[in-house]
């Protein structure tokens, strides 16, 4: 006999419960703070921000803290400190767009300052740091636009161009040097006579007095023409000149107490180590750099009494 079942058979025997039906639905947290910023609280956080940002970038700006207030300066040797500190002054004084203070540290223009540092003093080169929060610190290097120049006789200032700017002064009677031949002859009676000859008369330029009393300039003795007359030199001597001046000082530490010209193409540097070099002026300062450098390798040039570099690709040491 088949026994027939219903669907009541089948019904749970447990009691329904909501959760039964929606397994994924979320339960509110009870304890759940809602954080959601409302519009006047949004307002009021932007104003802040707005405000802390203003006051930095006005203290930064205006603060005197960020102000260029010490100048160091290296390199001076002719301009006068004071007129070129001045000279920064003027540069970094008052503001740009009638607002930005020119000496802010921030806003400082170097570019500018460099521009025209250069068009009051005569620079070979210049170097700005600007150094947090309110130095600057200048490394210049003068051009040099004047030579003391010594005919035998008066001392000039001569340029570039190799012409004379002003006589300055005549040759010291305590600055000459002479040499006398003396010669003795017996009269009829018997007496013994002396007669002194000046065979010779020369001077050699104090270099330390003329840098002191007339500016600390190169000074060119030449010896070329008669005693009171002037050679014109040509740019390009006076180019060679000068740089091969400044290659001993800067590369060997050389320094020239002055520079004999002996004859159209010769010029002799005197150094403060007793060393003379020679070359030749129609020459550039390249080509006895190139010397020096080769020839460094082997000897001490500082040493040397004597270094002709006037010859080619030979060099005479002595």
């Amino acid at each position: 006999m088949v026994t027939k079942r219903t669907t009541t058979d089948f019904k749970p025997k447990y009691k329904k419960h909501r959760k039964d039906f929606n397994w994924n639905q979320k339960e509110k947290n009870p304890f759940h703070i809602d954080t959601t910023p409302s519009p006047q609280r949004t307002k009021i956080l932007l104003t802040i921000c707005a405000i802390t940002v203003l006051t930095t970038i006005l203290l930064l700006v205006y603060h005197s803290f960020f102000r260029i207030s010490k100048i160091e300066v290296t390199g001076i040797v002719r301009i006068t400190e004071s007129e070129f500190i001045e000279g920064v002054q003027a540069v970094i004084d008052g503001y740009k767009l009638g607002i930005i203070p020119r000496n802010n540290y921030f806003f400082l223009g170097v570019d500018e300052i460099k521009t025209v540092l250069k068009d009051r003093f005569i620079l070979e080169d210049i170097s700005i740091i600007a150094t947090f929060p309110h130095t600057l610190t200048i490394a210049i290097q003068e051009k040099i636009s004047t030579i003391i120049y010594d005919n035998g006789e008066t001392y000039s200032y001569i340029g570039l161009d190799g012409k004379i700017v002003e006589e300055l002064r005549k040759v010291g009677e305590d600055e000459w040097f002479e040499q006398y031949n003396t010669t003795t002859s017996t009269l009829e009676d018997g007496t013994v006579t002396s007669t002194r000859t000046l065979v010779r008369r020369w001077h050699i330029p104090p270099h330390q007095k003329l840098q002191i009393e007339l500016g600390d300039f190169p000074i060119l003795y030449d010896l070329k023409p008669e005693i009171g007359e002037q050679y014109q030199f040509s740019v390009t001597e006076i180019e060679n000149i000068l740089a091969v001046r400044e290659l001993l000082q800067r590369e060997y530490d050389i320094t020239t107490n002055y520079i004999t010209t002996l004859d159209d193409v010769t010029a002799a540097y005197q150094t403060s180590t007793g060393l003379t070099v020679y070359i030749d002026i129609r020459e550039s300062m390249q080509i006895y750099q190139k010397k020096l450098q080769e020839i460094n390798y082997n000897i001490d040039i500082k040493a040397q009494r004597e270094l002709d570099l006037r010859y080619g690709n030979r060099v005479y040491v002595r």
